[in-house]
């Protein structure tokens, strides 16, 4: 029987004619193709290292010969059961097969395959090893997708919290695991493009966290340099060695350029400010002005003018040197003598010098404080003594950067209990100025009326007067009043017209009455625009690590106009999506590069990080829509009443469009508007009832004269849909008491459905307030987005 059944290798040779067989191994070879297509993929996508599809090839092949030894075995095993059956006659064939052992039943499919169970197995350890607890390195997978991925959700996290230095340190110090492209827009999102450059070139930066004069600054390079900023304030320090070396604020990054002064020159602790435009934005906005737009070169003082400074003028006979006093002394408007002025301008001992003075010298261990108690007279006849003069209200602003309140003031001495050494407080602006806020009340050289201008406040100021300018009796003596020197080193006669008289313009909106309902229903004739079509047009779309984000032309429904509307959608969007439609601060009205704006905008993450779109239409005269408008706050021409028409028709033909797409919920538009977006935002919500919400920043009124049919002020009571507004204490643009609270009362919204909510700083608000003030509001009256 041996002989004729031969070998078992010929036996299984002989078998393997047997179709099941091949059909077997055939499908293992389709198995292992199917099995490195898929591992090819995920290698991509869970960023697995280059040789994990050769591993997975080498234990599909090592699977191989299990297979065929499975397949040996079998099937002698199956030979041998044949055998056996030949030879018991005696057993029922019919019920033999049931009752042999399982490991003796015949050859199947299942059996050969459990051979390469042990290849596979081995393979799919190694891979979950790697996915489960990959470190980096050479290695890669799920865990350090996972890695990669807590990581970056750290740095969102801390963002979205506005802890934008912990954010800035994070992205810094993102693992190896994240790839290049996310890394960067991580990074991009936690900082800001920051130039410095000085003269002398070749001057060492170091920066550390604003307000920390306690920690040792960290080096970033010599000047020039590009230098990607913590998108929050900071100071940084700059070094040269024969140079006095300066400090100033600095705030989510921008351009900043420093002439250094030499070590031993004159005024060596002024810092040189050159020619720069000046902006309105940047004044205390109830001033009236007409100046040149252009402000030349000039020296300020880094520090207020101190009592040791001031001691040198005393004992140099000053009050006696009539020479010195050249302006002409009034009282209400009312001439006083110089001899008569002299007899009031002395010490508490009835010597010349300042009011706080005693036997005509400071205070025991007080010449490094602000000299106070001084008129403004004698101000001026200090800055003739030492040939230089009192700043204007325009050079005091420039140089204050109001921007930067929320850092400044709380290191500043305001509420105070009296004076401290100049630079004490480390509230130090942009342009590297000290105690511009508080400490002494700086007299300016402006008039208004019989007064003159004090600005910053004093230390037992409130904060708010950082801002507001605050006019006082030129002979006032007060226990806060010092002063800071300019030297103007551009033109004398632009120099001259910043030292005129000024205006104070001041509304009392609770005094005025907003339009009558027949006025206002022209107002809203007006405002009309004929439906035409709008011949939209997506010309591109991009994929960006916060969303979708596409450009969108249509018709703009005049002067041949085409609008341009960027949507922002969501990456993963469940049903008709809620859309934030936002109007920008004025910046917008200076700006041609979208992306650049874009790039830094807070709003955009947030609101797409809550599941909405955002909706940022391009109104004229803004980025890529320029016409040569420049920002003037309003007016009363007929170019800005123009303007202001067909910003609100660029508004509305935008929700024309967004109307026309599907994945749109058209019942469920909001609105974001910031500054000047809150300042025009009574006339969208007025004369547009799509909108069923709005979140206004930083919002106010302003007091100037405009047309009727552009003044915000008649459009608030007609304002009915819930409003959140958010202003800061220390607004210098809309100051809260006489602008944002206005605007507050009179808005026409059920008081249970408006909100104020006041956070601290200036003209800017913290991002977690803004965040969490903004999606409470939104999702309580659009609905949470699921």
């Amino acid at each position: 029987m041996a002989n004729s059944q031969g070998s078992p290798l010929k036996s299984f040779i002989r078998d393997l004619r047997h179709k099941s067989i091949w059909q077997v191994l055939g499908t293992y070879l389709l198995a292992s193709w199917g099995v490195l297509a898929v591992v090819d993929t995920m290698a991509g996508a869970l960023n697995l290292p280059d040789w994990f599809p050769t591993v997975a090839l080498g234990f599909l092949v090592l699977g191989f010969p299990f297979v065929l030894a499975t397949a040996f075995f079998q099937v002698r095993d199956s030979n041998q059961q044949g055998q056996l059956l030949e030879a018991s006659p005696a057993v029922d064939t019919e019920d033999s097969p049931h009752d042999l052992p399982a490991s003796s039943t015949p050859f199947t499919w299942k059996k050969a395959m459990l051979g390469a169970v042990g290849a596979f197995a081995l393979w799919g350890l190694l891979a979950a090893g790697w996915l489960l607890f990959g470190s980096g390195g050479s290695f890669g997978g799920f865990g350090s997708a996972s890695i990669a991925l807590s990581a970056v959700s750290d740095v969102e996290e801390a963002i979205d919290a506005g802890n934008w230095l912990e954010a800035y340190d994070l992205a810094k110090a993102l693992p190896p695991q994240v790839p290049d492209s996310v890394r960067q827009d991580i990074f991009t999102s936690a900082s800001a493009v920051t130039n410095i450059t000085s003269t002398p070139e070749g001057a060492s930066v170091f920066w550390r966290p604003y307000g920390r004069s306690d920690i040792e600054g960290e080096l970033i390079g010599t000047t020039p340099l590009v230098w990607p900023a913590p998108r929050t304030g900071i100071s940084i320090q700059i070094e040269l060695d024969g140079y006095v070396s300066q400090t100033l604020g600095l705030m989510r990054g921008g351009n900043r350029s420093v002439a250094l002064r030499a070590l031993g020159s004159d005024n060596e602790n002024a810092l040189y400010m050159s020619a720069r435009n000046l902006s309105p934005v940047m004044v205390d906005a109830r001033l009236t002005f007409n100046v040149p737009p252009r402000i030349g070169d000039f020296l300020i003082d880094r520090y207020e003018v101190t009592n040791r400074e001031f001691q040198e003028f005393v004992d140099a006979d000053g009050y006696e040197n009539q020479d010195l006093w050249v302006y002409s002394l009034e009282r209400d408007g009312v001439e006083v003598t110089w001899a008569d002025a002299m007899r009031e301008f002395v010490d508490r001992t009835g010597r010349p010098g300042p009011s706080v003075w005693t036997a005509g010298r400071y205070p025991e261990g007080q010449e490094d404080h602000p000299v106070t108690g001084i008129s403004w007279y004698e101000a001026a006849a200090y800055a003739e003594f030492v040939g230089r003069d009192l700043p204007s209200v325009y050079h005091w602003y420039l140089v204050s950067t109001q921007s930067m309140a929320e850092w400044i003031l709380p290191l500043s001495n305001l509420e105070g209990d009296g004076l401290a050494p100049v630079g004490e407080s480390g509230g130090v602006t942009g342009t590297g100025l000290y105690d511009m806020a508080g400490n002494a009340r700086e007299w300016l050289v402006n008039k208004v009326g019989n007064l003159r201008v004090t600005v910053g406040g004093g230390w037992n100021d409130p904060p708010y007067r950082f801002s507001l300018s605050q006019e006082e009796p030129p002979f006032d003596r007060s226990e806060t009043n010092g002063f800071r020197l300019i030297t103007n080193l551009g033109d004398p006669a632009t120099f001259s017209i910043t030292k005129q008289s000024i205006e104070l313009t001041v509304r009392d909106f609770y005094s005025e009455t907003p339009a009558s309902d027949e006025l206002f229903a022209e107002f809203v004739r007006v405002y009309q625009y004929d439906d035409l079509p709008l011949y939209g047009q997506v010309e591109s779309v991009d994929t960006l690590p916060i969303g979708i984000r596409e450009r969108i032309t249509f018709d703009a429904g005049y002067d041949g106009e085409r609008m341009v509307l960027y949507l922002f959608r969501p990456l993963e969007a469940v049903g008709p999506l809620q859309t934030i439609v936002y109007w920008p601060g004025a910046g917008a009205l200076n700006q041609t590069e979208f992306e650049g704006a874009s790039n830094g905008n807070t709003s955009i993450p947030m609101i797409l990080r809550s599941g909405r779109a955002f909706a940022w239409p391009i109104l004229q005269s803004t980025f890529e829509r320029q016409d040569g408008y420049g920002f003037r706050m309003q007016d009363e021409s007929n170019d800005h009443r123009e303007h202001v028409l067909q910003w609100n028709q660029d508004l509305r033909r935008s929700l024309d469009y967004l109307e026309t797409r599907a994945e749109i919920d058209s019942s469920r538009f909001g609105y974001l508007g910031f500054s000047w977006g809150g300042l025009n935002a009574p006339i969208a919500l007025a004369i547009e009832d799509r909108f069923k919400v709005a979140v206004l920043g930083v919002p106010g009124l302003l007091p100037m004269a405009t047309q009727p049919v552009a003044d915000a002020f008649n459009f608030l009571p007609r304002v009915t849909v819930p409003v959140l507004m958010m202003n800061g204490e220390y607004d210098q643009v809309f100051p809260l008491e006489t602008s944002g609270k206005p605007f507050f009362d009179f808005l026409g919204t059920d008081e249970a459905d408006k909100k104020l909510f006041i956070a601290p700083g200036g003209h800017t608000l913290p991002i977690i307030d803004l965040t969490r003030e903004t999606l409470d509001w939104f999702d309580r009256y659009l609905g949470e987005v699921r």
